[in-house]
This record gives structure tokens, sequence and C-alpha cells, in this order.
């Protein structure tokens, strides 16, 4: 695996690690000054379509946290991957560390989108139209640019 692609996945690691951390410590520490009512569901355009009791950020964190331990998990389990492509032993580490590259890039994403709502929620604010947008362009752009880049090198290494 490249030193630089190892980097980019420690980076998102820790910038992952910290979004689930901060966003914990943050609902602890600032419960008492949280709403009771806040927004629990937005529609496509951004706008709240429902509210809810506080109680439901907890439900949102510990999804959050399942999310990050599941792809965590799952980043270390290369044999159960469904690369789409066949794995042979010239390509096995490019196909490896660009799926990685994926689950990553998307664990990321949606840490970043969780954690976005979540502080938009306890502020009672609405999303805005362009979230959806940018939330979509984000996971299916990576997962297609990496996943193009797993078909061409590991056609090139068999």
């Amino acid at each position: 695996m490249k030193k630089g692609w190892r980097i980019y996945q420690k980076i998102l690691n820790i910038l992952s690690l910290i979004l689930v951390a901060g966003s914990t410590l943050f609902l602890v520490v600032y419960w008492s000054h949280i709403p009771d009512i806040v927004p629990a569901h937005y529609g496509a355009s951004g706008e709240v379509d429902r509210y809810g009791s506080k109680g439901e950020l907890i439900f949102v964190q510990v999804f959050l946290i399942a999310i990050y331990l599941i792809i965590s998990l799952v980043e270390r389990q290369p044999r159960t991957w469904n690369t789409g492509v066949t794995m042979t032993e010239r390509n096995k580490d490019v196909v490896h560390q660009e799926v990685g590259n994926i689950l990553i890039t998307i664990k990321f994403t949606m840490m970043v989108m969780f954690v976005y709502v979540q502080g938009i929620s306890i502020f009672g604010r609405n999303l805005g139209v362009w979230f959806m947008s940018a939330t979509l362009i984000a996971t299916f752009g990576s997962l297609i640019f990496f996943s193009i880049r797993v078909y061409f090198k590991s056609r090139r290494l068999q």
C-alpha cells in the first residue's frame, strides 16, 4: 500500500473518531442547555417536518457510534468485501487499498453528515436545500471515484 494512501486513511479515521467523540462530549456537557423540543426529521428540501424530544438526539448519537464501529470493523476484514473485480495475487493489495479508501471516505462522510444534522437539530435550524445534494454527491461521488480506480488498477495488474 502506498504511504500517501495510508496517511489519507489514517487522517480520515482520526477525523471520524474526533467527530464521534466530540459530538458525544458535546451532548453530555451541554445536555441541560439543549431545548426539550428539537427538530427530529427533515424533508428533502431541508425543512423541519417533525419535532421531537431532545431524547431523540441520544438515538442519533447511538446510531452514529454504531455506524462508526461497524464500518471500522468491516475496514479491517478485507476478505468480507465484495470488490466487483476478480482478485489475484498480483492485484490483491491494490484492490484492498482502494476498497479501504471507499470505506473510510464513506465513513467520514457519514460522520460529518450525522454530526452536522445533530448540531442543526440542537440549535433548531433547517438543514438547507443544499444538504441532500451535497450528501449524495459526497457519498456516491467517492464510491464511483474509488470503484473506477479499483477496476482500472486491478485490470492493469491482472
